[in-house]
């Protein structure tokens, strides 16, 4: 069972994904939201809420990850030839098939008067999605990239025992090795 602030918490999560953000707005202390907002996350009972939560909202919209899949599609692969006319014109939306029209991000057009006559100008200017940043979500969605972090070096493990449990000759070893923490060199000058 959820307690109310980690109700409130799950619920503003789904807003933006944002773990801080979602602790502050649930009432979760600034300075530590951070921290506490990953460590909720990590609870089981709070990640089986969240998905029910996106679960619903999903029914809610009727937004399936399929659809977005293919609306990143769309962009990703979008061929700009499509927008032309084969002598160089642009296209109006009109003409455009379906796939080619949702990949515009923007149509901005533009009348000026120019010259003596002040004949009227038209720019048209197109601003597409940004096609990589739709190829990198498709390719991180099927798992194509995998962000590794190699480590190099060594790694020591120190085990912590309590004074009272260790042995005579346990003891005995560690004062042998003076104050640094490794053996007394054998000249006796340290």
């Amino acid at each position: 069972m959820l307690t109310p602030k980690q109700e409130r918490f799950c619920q503003e999560y789904i807003v933006d994904l944002n773990a801080s953000a979602a602790a502050r707005r649930a009432g979760y202390s600034h300075r530590t939201a951070g921290s506490i907002g990953e460590e909720l996350l990590r609870k089981p009972e709070i990640s089986a809420r969240i998905r029910e939560l996106k679960d619903e909202q999903a029914r809610r919209t009727q937004i399936t990850a399929d659809q977005v899949l293919a609306e990143l599609a769309r962009i990703a692969y979008l061929d700009p030839r499509k927008l032309f006319h084969p002598d160089g014109s642009l296209r109006s939306i009109q003409e455009l098939d379906e796939d080619t029209a949702r990949a515009i991000a923007a149509i901005d057009i533009e009348e000026r008067l120019s010259g003596r006559d002040l004949v009227t100008r038209t720019i048209k200017r197109i601003k597409l999605w940004n096609k990589v940043e739709a190829l990198d979500r498709l390719a991180r969605h099927f798992g194509l990239f995998t962000d590794r972090l190699e480590l190099g070096g060594k790694l020591a493990v120190t085990t912590m025992v309590p004074l009272e449990e260790m042995t005579d000759e346990q003891l005995a070893e560690i004062a042998s090795r003076g104050s640094g923490g490794t053996a007394p060199s054998s000249s006796g000058a340290s």
